[in-house]
Order: structure tokens, then sequence, then C-alpha cells
């Protein structure tokens, strides 16, 4: 889940998309790996339904 980093808030442009780009290249394998277990438990249960 999203979580506040230390520092102070960004002023800039820059610094919100310097921000965001740490935070998505912290994050993105964990969110990546729980969206492909729940694609595949969501596809598993609609093959099982028939």
């Amino acid at each position: 889940m999203w979580r506040r980093r230390g520092g102070p808030a960004p002023r800039t442009r820059e610094e919100l998309l310097t921000r965001l780009d740490d935070v998505l290249a912290d994050e993105w394998p964990a969110a990546k790996a729980r969206l492909t277990a729940r694609l595949a438990a969501c596809l598993a249960a609609r093959l099982a339904a028939g």
C-alpha cells in the first residue's frame, strides 16, 4: 500500500515526477505480482465454473 516517504513534499513538477518514479520502482514489482496472482485466480475460477 502507499506510504509517505521521508522528507518534504515535492515542490516542483520535476520533484514530483522523480518521487513518483522512485515509488513505482519500489512498489511496481510487488504490485505486478499481486495483480498477476489475482488474475490467475480469477481465470482458474472461470475455467472451473465451466
